[in-house]
């Protein structure tokens, strides 16, 4: 299994994870009265358990739950659709690539004032559009040869774009979560400790998630890893050689519609 479907089957994984999650968490919500007393009860007499787990709304929770994993097979299992969650909302991909773009631009090998002129347009296109394809392309070209770029870090990159879906993903349902809740709240007026208890803690979860994709490791990781493996292409100098005779028989890509 490629170090690709490994990150997807591990962000699915984790969204179906997260998708029953939320749902057990809404069903806590809506029968409050309930939970909150089985939980009072619980922390009175942990024997009681037995006769809890009898209980039809237990049971009814616990078939919901199941169903709303293997919906989630079918479903999340189905798409990509945390692709959709970060164009829309968060843009981090694409960040990450402009960045990519502009570090793959920084030529230690001197230039002429001709190529200094298109790469000084290269950097223009990049600022508006966002990307090169051509230089995406390039990477990707160029972090495949193991003598010149560290392998180990391709992994770390997956790992860390896999870390990072998977925060999105979650931060979506937490959204969603917290909009049913209220609406349920604004509904029929309860507003019981209970519920604001459960609230909260998505809240908090959903704010851990929040840092950890904008300040956290793995916010730090999606741009310290391609600047180490572009870093490690300029370093050797055969290896930006050929970078730069790869540009030049595309004319930096100016005229071939090879930006984005």
């Amino acid at each position: 299994m490629s170090d690709f479907e490994s990150m997807r089957k591990k962000h699915r994984n984790d969204s179906m994870l997260s998708l029953t999650l939320f749902i057990f968490i809404l069903l806590l919500f809506i029968f409050d009265d309930y939970f909150a007393s089985t939980f009072t009860q619980l922390l009175k007499n942990p024997l009681n358990i037995l006769s809890i787990l009898k209980q039809s709304k237990f049971i009814s929770t616990i078939i919901v739950l199941s169903i709303s994993y293997f919906l989630g097979i079918f479903s999340i299992a189905k798409r990509d659709f945390y692709y959709d969650i970060d164009n829309l909302f968060f843009k981090r991909r694409e960040k990450v690539d402009k960045f990519i773009c502009e570090e793959m631009l920084k030529f230690k090998t001197p230039l002429n004032a001709n190529e200094n002129e298109k790469i000084k347009k290269l950097k223009d296109i990049i600022h508006r559009k966002g990307k090169i394809n051509l230089l995406m392309e390039l990477f990707y070209k160029n972090i495949e040869q193991e003598k010149i770029v560290n392998p180990e870090l391709k992994k770390q990159a997956f790992i860390y774009w896999g870390d990072y879906f998977s925060s999105i993903t979650f931060i979506f349902l937490s959204i969603v979560f917290l909009i049913v809740a209220i609406l349920i709240m604004i509904i029929n007026g309860s507003f019981s400790c209970f519920r604001l208890i459960l609230f909260g803690l998505v809240i908090f979860l959903m704010i851990l998630n929040f840092y950890r994709i904008f300040w956290g490791k793995t916010a730090k990781k999606l741009f310290d890893i391609p600047r180490t493996q572009i870093s490690q292409i300029h370093r050797n100098p055969e290896s930006e050689q050929n970078l730069l005779n790869d540009l030049r028989a595309e004319n930096f890509g100016i005229n071939h519609g090879t930006y984005s």
